[in-house]
């Protein structure tokens, strides 16, 4: 089941800060263990990622 999910500000940003201590986590060397952020993460991938270009867009704007 798919559900549209439409996410800014601090609710953004919280799964955004947990993609990325999923992505640290999973590194070999990592400094950060966090196996819940590890967990969630194939759910991030596919919120995260499609609100990128938004993202980038208001970064360099």
């Amino acid at each position: 089941m798919s559900v549209a999910v439409d996410l800014s500000g601090v609710p953004e940003t919280v799964l955004w800060t947990l993609y990325h201590r999923a992505e640290e986590a999973r590194r070999p060397d990592a400094v950060l263990d966090d196996p819940l952020a590890v967990e969630l993460a194939p759910l991030l991938q596919r919120v995260v990622p499609a609100a990128l270009p938004r993202i980038l867009a208001l970064r360099f704007n």
